[in-house]
């Protein structure tokens, strides 16, 4: 269960751009952000060369969330850089991939959706080669431009190879999959088969949840809040760990199952169902629970209400080691807790 996922094809988080669009970014993906900020240590982006520092995007209507765009990027927002040993492998497997052959659409001209990349992303090698291929531009503009669906294939490639067996590769691009599936498949002569969106699962299934419990969307004040609580405070990891648990295992689901449009839909609604019932049954463990504190200290409790004292009646129970120990194992016992604690 990765605790770190690797983002691409942006070297930021940016919200999507569709194809026949320029690609310049123009807001934060507030969605995504939101997603790593619940779920991952980390959100790794795919950066030109060590010392880039990603800088969120904040686009006209986000300016009154742009102190808390920012202060969640310092917090999860982190750079990757690609190892020689790393692009060395990159070289080898587009060698492998483009000598099956690449169709003209691929082929760079110049378009309003071309995805323009950093030189320092790639070795001069690369670059070459990709340029006699007739797949990028001439880099004389101080980047190397690439017609977008060749670029998310490129972009996957790279992300494939720094993720490896320890980071969860994610994308907003709905058609960043598809891309090199579609390459793939026209290689070898066969029609592709269905793909689920599996990349973009994460934060689909992140936005399920939030509906399922009614939260529409949390403020990125109060997930920051959070965050900073869980680093002082030993009982909030696992309630993060088990949230994280339950959204990895649809996300195999939909990996292993997801044959149809109908698949990936049955098992959305069935994961929000389970986690609506979870947090339902959470509230009410919960609230039968602080009932019960409460009777068992009922003498102290008359008292301080018989002196209209309310807060001075509940609030010490609180605190008390045996209703906190009794509340975390609740609270542990629920997938749902960590959306609960927010």
């Amino acid at each position: 269960m990765s605790t770190t996922a690797l983002y691409y094809p942006n070297v930021t988080i940016v919200a999507p751009r569709q194809a026949g669009q320029s690609q310049n970014y123009n807001q934060t993906d507030l969605k995504l952000l939101t997603t790593a900020m619940l779920l991952w240590d980390e959100l790794e982006v795919i950066v030109p060369y060590r010392g880039f520092q990603p800088e969120p995007v904040i686009g006209e209507n986000q300016m009154n969330e742009e102190h808390a765009i920012r202060k969640a990027f310092e917090m999860v927002v982190k750079p990757r850089a690609l190892s020689d040993d790393e692009l060395y492998r990159l070289f080898n497997e587009l060698k492998t991939l483009i000598s099956k052959g690449v169709p003209d659409t691929l082929r760079f001209k110049l378009q309003v959706d071309n995805y323009n990349m950093y030189p320092e992303k790639l070795s001069p090698a690369i670059w070459e080669y990709l340029k006699e291929a007739g797949l990028t531009g001439d880099g004389s503009m101080g980047y190397y431009g690439l017609q977008r669906d060749f670029a998310l294939i490129l972009m996957g490639l790279i992300a494939e190879i720094c993720a490896g067996g320890t980071r969860i590769k994610v994308t907003n691009y709905r058609d960043a999959h598809a891309a090199f599936s579609h390459l793939v498949a026209t290689q070898n002569g066969i029609v592709p088969d269905y793909q689920p969106a599996e990349e973009l699962a994460p934060s689909t299934l992140v936005s399920i949840s939030l509906k399922a419990v009614d939260a529409g969307r949390f403020p990125l004040d109060k997930l920051i809040q959070l965050r900073q609580r869980e680093q002082e405070d030993g009982l909030l990891p696992p309630l993060r760990r088990n949230y994280r648990a339950a959204v990895d295992k649809y996300v195999e689901r939909i990996r292993k199952e997801a044959k149809s449009k109908v698949d990936m839909e049955l098992i959305e609604r069935e994961f929000e169902l389970e986690i609506r019932d979870d947090f339902r049954h959470l509230q009410e463990m919960m609230r039968l629970e602080f009932g019960d504190t409460i009777i068992t200290k009922g003498v102290a409790i008359l008292t301080a209400i018989s002196k209209q004292d309310v807060v001075g009646a509940v609030g010490p129970l609180l605190n008390l080691p045996s209703f906190k120990l009794k509340k975390q194992q609740i609270l542990e016992k629920h997938q749902s807790a960590w959306l609960y604690s927010v």
